[in-house]
């Protein structure tokens, strides 16, 4: 298939060309959020001076632009709909005008002619085979604003991700593409609004609002820390629906762990809906095209018809102050605009009292009463401070010109409690009993496979997703492996296996589902079966994983992550050879192999191909023992540091390390194990390392992009089987390069260097072994080669 530049180049044009539409006068339209095209609106900053008494008009914009500065309000109108950290400022500058809107009618004003969108620039995904574009991770109003524009202009982002429900936009609709020339880099949405992570007291408010949902309820969360909190609260609910405005960080780990599974949701059952995803990295590579989770626009979303169709809503939002008549404040706090105005599903709950329907809604303050400060529910409201609601015939006027006006918002109504009735009783299931993405499945086969005995060929593929997310990305300069390229990856190495005629590929289950998403499109000859394992979505489940996958027995084990990845899965594997792939953050122990040469070489080893006595390696591993009691494991090193607590787990200050034990020494490592790989030392065994900051320096990468100077003050060899006993203190016990144990000062920590670690394959001797031996032209008839249903249509 060719190329979308090629397909559309008709609409593809440099964006000079495509702000040429935009006329003096006009108003423009931004996309809300993440549908911001950030390469247009810089291009549109540093033309303003072309279109004198533009009309603006942004929501929600995640960075500041040149329209933003002081010195453009006397020229054009820039108004903003919903502020954040970027645009606050502006609007404390008067800068900016504040629009307060509905966000279950808007954009309905423009649908009625009050309003004219002359031009409205966007952001979408590139188009799919049929056209069709993705808005990403936020819909909002921008399907809907498509329709009512008289020019669209399209800035097409390669980083956006594509998912479920109305969040799609066809080509034809769309006048102008304009390719984004670099690649976006999503964070926190809430930290890159200015959303602050909940504190103790946020998480004790939090915890009496969580006790308000029940099992079998669907509920809401709107913005602020108080309600993002409550998410910490909800790991012990069960069968939960999630219909909301927003879906923050931490939602998405509820739906992979099946604590939201929409079953006894009235409306779009099974199905989490909200209009924007307010998440980290997770929440993106989980949400992208997992059925899962659809995003609906907000005039869906945030319709009271809407809300009304499901029993036993629950809704949660934070209030900026309450007055003693029960009037709540939302969007500003004092004269002073904080969020956006009213329209928040809260306000549309309580206009649900007189349903039939159970309904449930709390208004949580951001703080209980504080020394010297009255408390917000008492405190009388303060001049010039929004409620959540609008005078009908003042919609659509910013805020300064209603103040000019001398007009006042009328009286909202009180927000009084509403009762709520008995919930129904569903039936109790365990967290993560329900799948969140469906695939087709094989049947695993009767009893073991016991690939030596009856000549059945198998793999087991263990993939992490938490693997490559420590703060080693902050604090040094490492690199992150995505979910995403993690499911392209074991698709590749899925495709080598199959090459190699492998009959069963044992997988992993995981939050991200990535086996499962890496098999959609392919036709392969192999059974795929997941393993039966309960999962938790920790360290254990690699670990029960991989010990499941050798009791079936499997030829090899292939593994994604880091060190830390590949020590949980030797404490499970036994005796069966390991093929580690690198996508952690540290990565001594795992190889730097493409996916597909990586299954060939497994497919090679589990079908004994080739001679395993030459092409797998046994390598030690360290033994910690705390007080005459076998604890833990390590296969790369054990660093012992004087920080008291596991906290954030990786180790990257030299300042607090004392002792390091490493399995072996080998030159071009990384992380603490450098120190032995470039200090100077005879033999290939172990070596224990004691540091001080006054002794004679060590150059060593003690992480990625961290070259430091590192004192050593004593270097020991260690042969094989030798215990190594740590100076006694208070501190943590570092294994293969996160923190993991908490010592005290009475612990007694030997370390023992076993020579009887994993057995870890060779894939570069392997794949030149059998290049040798001629395995790949003397092969049997594999049959049809495996591939996508895309490339056979091709």
């Amino acid at each position: 298939m060719q190329p979308w530049q090629e397909r559309y180049r008709d609409k593809l044009v440099p964006v000079d060309d495509a702000l040429r539409v935009i006329k003096p006068g006009d108003t423009v339209v931004i996309g809300i959020n993440g549908n911001i095209p950030s390469f247009l609106c810089r291009a549109l900053g540093e033309r303003l001076e072309a279109w004198p008494e533009l009309h603006l008009l942004g929501a929600g914009l995640l960075e500041r632009f040149a329209f933003h500065e002081p010195q453009v309000a006397a020229r054009y109108t820039v108004q903003d709909m919903f502020l954040t950290a970027a645009t606050r400022p502006a609007m404390q500058q008067r800068a900016i005008d504040f629009l307060p809107f509905n966000t279950a009618l808007w954009p309905s004003d423009v649908r009625q002619g009050l309003r004219t969108v002359n031009v409205f620039l966007t952001s979408v995904s590139p188009p799919d085979e049929h056209g069709y574009c993705s808005f990403g991770f936020m819909l909002w109003a921008s399907a809907d604003l498509v329709e009512v524009a008289k020019v669209v202009i399209a800035e097409v982002d390669e980083s956006h991700i594509v998912t479920y429900g109305d969040n799609y936009v066809h080509v034809s609709q769309l006048d102008y593409l304009v390719e984004k020339p670099e690649a976006t880099t999503f964070g926190d949405v809430a930290t890159t609004m200015g959303f602050s992570a909940p504190d103790a007291v946020d998480r004790q408010i939090a915890a009496h609002a969580a006790e308000l949902i029940h099992d079998g309820d669907t509920f809401q969360l709107g913005a602020g820390t108080v309600s993002m909190a409550v998410i910490e609260h909800l790991r012990q609910k069960n069968d939960l629906g999630f219909h909301s405005e927003i879906c923050p960080t931490g939602v998405a780990q509820l739906i992979a762990a099946g604590n939201i599974n929409g079953a006894y949701k009235t409306l779009n059952p099974r199905k989490a809906v909200c209009t924007a995803l307010w998440g980290d990295e997770f929440t993106l590579d989980f949400a992208h095209l997992n059925p899962a989770i659809e995003l609906k626009r907000m005039s869906y979303t945030n319709n009271p018809r809407i809300i009304a169709q499901h029993d036993n809503m629950v809704a949660i939002n934070t209030a900026l102050s309450v007055d003693l008549t029960g009037q709540v404040a939302v969007e500003s706090f004092g004269a002073g605009h904080v969020l956006r105005g009213g329209g928040s599903a809260r306000v549309h709950h309580r206009r649900l009292a007189g349903q039939k329907r159970p309904c449930c809604d709390r208004a949580a303050l951001d703080r209980p009463r504080r020394d010297g400060e009255p408390h917000r529910a008492a405190a009388p409201r303060r001049h010039g401070g929004q409620r959540a609601a609008h005078v009908r015939q003042l919609r659509g006027d910013r805020v300064r010109r209603r103040q000019l006006a001398g007009q006042v918002p009328a009286r909202a109504g009180r927000a009084a409690h509403l009762h709520c009735p008995p919930r129904l009783s569903p039936r109790a299931a365990p967290c993560g009993a329900a799948p969140v993405l469906a695939v087709r499945s094989k049947a695993l086969p009767c009893g073991t496979l016991k690939s030596k005995e009856n000549g059945v060929s198998a793999v087991g593929i263990l993939a992490n997703p938490a693997a490559g997310r420590d703060i080693r990305r902050l604090v040094a300069a490492g690199s992150v492996v995505s979910n995403r390229e993690k499911v392209q990856i074991v698709r590749r190495v899925l495709l080598g296996l199959d090459a190699l005629g492998v009959e069963t590929v044992l997988t992993m289950p995981d939050a991200f589902a990535i086996c499962r998403q890496a098999q959609q499109g392919l036709r392969l000859r192999a059974c795929v079966v997941e393993v039966p394992l309960a999962a938790e979505f920790t360290a254990l489940d690699t670990t029960r994983a991989a010990a499941l996958m050798a009791a079936q027995g499997v030829g090899c084990l292939v593994s994604l992550g880091g060190d830390g990845t590949c020590r949980a899965v030797a404490k499970g594997c036994g005796n069966v050879p390991l093929l580690p792939l690198s996508t952690g953050t540290n990565n001594v122990f795992p190889y730097a192999l493409e996916g597909t040469l990586a299954g060939l070489a497994a497919g090679l080893v589990a079908r004994a191909l080739v001679p395993p006595e030459a092409v797998i390696e046994q390598r030690p591993r360290l033994d910690v023992i705390r007080n005459g009691t076998a604890a833990e494991l390590a296969v790369v090193d054990v660093v012992f540091c004087t920080q008291p607590f596991v906290g954030a787990r990786a180790v990257w200050d030299v300042r607090t390390v004392r002792t390091v034990v490493v399995a072996q020494r080998r030159p071009a490592q990384l992380g603490f194990a450098a120190l032995a790989g470039n200090f100077p030392a005879d033999g290939a065994g172990g070596m224990l390392l004691e540091l001080d900051p006054d002794a004679p320096p060590v150059l060593a990468p003690i992480a990625p992009g961290m070259v430091v100077p590192v004192g050593v003050r004593r270097a020991v060899p260690l042969p094989p089987g030798a215990e190594v006993t740590l100076a006694a203190g208070a501190g943590t016990l570092a294994l293969d390069g996160e923190r993991e144990v908490e010592v005290s000062p009475h612990d007694r920590i030997v370390v023992r260097l076993n020579p009887h670690g994993p057995r870890v394959i060779n894939p570069w001797r392997v794949l030149e072994l059998a290049a040798q031996e001629g395995v790949f032209v003397r092969l049997p008839g594999l049959g049809k080669p495996a591939g996508t249903d895309e490339a056979e249509a091709q």
